[in-house]
């Protein structure tokens, strides 16, 4: 969804300053009229309620305005919120088949974005469930990490990662998984930090470990093998 600067104006102020009354709200470049529909509109998304003679942010607005820049007002993209999952066999580990863009069709350990309000261990299980269609018994949370992916200066993909131990589970993994040995993979049929995610895990303890990857992608990395 689109704001108008004028709408965006009205919750960078109220990030800013708190609660304020219509007067104190409107800057004096814009008409009233023109002010008030804006107004309307941010109360029927939900973003602001009106408590007599106060506006003030709703939760949905306080949400909004966090990612918002305090320099410009503009929404800030933020990183995205990952629970990654880890199984392993011996030397091996599961890996799953990316099923949409960036990086359609590579290997990568099983993951998906944590949900709004969801820990980390309920994130993991839910993953676990939906990628896998397993149950999980026994986890253990081994740490977090950052994966920040460039193509050229401009950014591909920003990850905060929640790496999660699945040590035990119940259910029959589908046939979409394969078990293979890090090293043995190639780097073009991986999600890039996919080795180095698992050669760091070998050193963690439980909650004890932290990573953060940066790669700049080769000229090919959207030729993907099998597409």
């Amino acid at each position: 969804m689109q704001f108008h600067d004028v709408q965006l104006g009205v919750l960078g102020s109220l990030a800013a300053k708190g609660p304020q009354r219509f007067g104190q709200l409107r800057p004096r470049d814009i008409e009233t009229n023109r002010f008030s529909y804006h107004l309307r509109r941010l109360l029927a998304l939900g973003y602001l309620r009106h408590r007599t003679p106060f506006y003030e942010l709703t939760p949905d607005g306080y949400r909004f305005a966090a990612g918002m820049s305090e320099e410009s007002g503009a929404l800030r993209t933020q990183p995205v919120v990952v629970s990654m999952l880890l199984l392993r066999s011996e030397d091996r580990v599961l890996t799953w088949k990316r099923k949409r863009e960036p990086f359609l069709g590579r290997y990568s350990l099983p993951h998906g974005k944590l949900h709004l309000g969801e820990s980390v261990v309920d994130g993991a299980k839910r993953e676990a469930l939906e990628k896998l269609g397993i149950e999980v018994l026994e986890l253990r949370h081994l740490g977090n990490g950052y994966l920040r992916l460039y193509e050229g200066k401009v950014i591909v993909a920003h990850l905060f990662i929640h790496l999660t131990e699945v040590a035990r589970w119940r259910g029959e993994l589908p046939d979409s998984c394969t078990w293979q040995v890090p090293g043995e993979v190639t780097e073009s049929e991986t999600l890039p930090g996919f080795s180095e995610i698992c050669a760091a895990a070998e050193t963690w303890e439980q909650g004890q470990g932290f990573f953060e990857i940066s790669m700049h992608l080769p000229e090919r990395w959207r030729s993907i093998p099998g597409r």
